[in-house]
């Protein structure tokens, strides 16, 4: 069933992009048995992905978000959660479960991250998976903030720059710090050239572990709290509280589980996502508002609001005590 999910997820979408097929059409195309394609396409139909019609098949809303040319395309992340490490992973969630440690690790012998880079083909679709959500999440960041009045915002592990490039370019009164590993920024140039803001952004290199600079009146901090344990976090927050001026802003943009699930509200796929960082990476987790206050207290900043946006992360907004 893995196989065939990925090649329906790598091609199906994309034949059907050109109209309706019947089942034993996209077989052939796909080389798979018709017969077989028609009993899971029915399937799928049923919640939603692809549907049929007097016996051909098309695309549907979500359907279409499998197709390999869409902006929005998790064509890639399909592709991602079908290949066998990452399902093996959870095959072994009851590891986990006992030890608290990441089942991956213990499959196999080493670090999710280091794997990605000793394996391309499956580090590729992880590279455009987080590219594909990078997009969607840059575009709410945008939508749910305003960041004027900022004068210098200063992106503490911000990459190689597409967050740090997007709020610059909307807002061209802003000056900005690209603050990450040496080895990490040395490929921001690109980034900041297509934006059209490498003239208003410096790129530093350094630990966020040790210092982050101290010529900004803003620091940003994306997806990397959930990184962490609680004491590594600390420590990254301290090192931002100690180049900031009391009352300075910072911005942690994460996810931020709900407390409790009430009846009739949206499923909150954050507490799915925190099952992931347990089974794949060693301590990190997604928190509730509880758990960033406690952070943020415990490194000397207060907790102003926690804005949630049309994606799964949210805007944690703090200010230096």
């Amino acid at each position: 069933m893995c196989k065939l999910l990925r090649v329906f997820a790598a091609a199906c979408a994309d034949h059907l992009a050109s109209g309706a097929k019947t089942a034993d059409e996209l077989g052939r195309l796909t080389d798979t048995h018709g017969p077989t394609v028609h009993r899971l396409l029915r399937a799928l139909g049923d919640i939603g992905i692809f549907e049929e019609r007097e016996g051909r098949f098309s695309n549907t809303a979500q359907s279409e978000l499998l197709r390999t040319d869409h902006p929005s395309s998790l064509r890639p992340a399909a592709l991602f959660m079908c290949h066998d490490s990452i399902f093996t992973t959870w095959a072994n969630i009851d590891y986990s479960l006992k030890t608290g440690k990441p089942a991956f690790d213990h499959l196999y012998g080493t670090g999710f991250w280091h794997y990605m880079k000793t394996h391309p083909e499956v580090g590729a679709f992880f590279d455009a998976t987080m590219a594909s959500y990078t997009s969607s999440q840059i575009e709410a960041v945008l939508d749910a903030y305003d960041f004027s009045g900022i004068q210098r915002l200063c992106d503490v592990g911000g990459g190689q720059g597409r967050m740090l490039s997007a709020i610059l370019a909307k807002y061209p009164a802003m000056r900005g710090i690209l603050f990450d590993q040496p080895q990490v920024i040395a490929g921001a140039a690109p980034t900041l050239e297509r934006a059209g803001v490498s003239a208003r952004c410096e790129s530093v290199g350094g630990s966020f572990f040790e210092c982050v600079p101290a010529e900004a009146d803003a620091h940003l901090l994306k997806a990397i709290i959930h990184d962490w344990n609680d004491e590594d976090c600390v420590r990254i927050l301290q090192s931002v509280r100690r180049a900031s001026t009391a009352g300075q802003k910072l911005l942690v943009i994460d996810a931020v589980v709900q407390a409790n699930h009430a009846p009739g509200h949206a499923l909150d796929l954050n507490k799915m996502v925190d099952l992931v960082m347990l089974l794949f990476t060693p301590g990190g987790r997604e928190r509730t508002e509880r758990d960033f206050d406690a952070l943020l207290r415990a490194s000397n900043f207060e907790l102003v609001r926690v804005l949630p946006t049309q994606s799964p992360i949210s805007i944690v907004e703090a200010r230096a005590k």
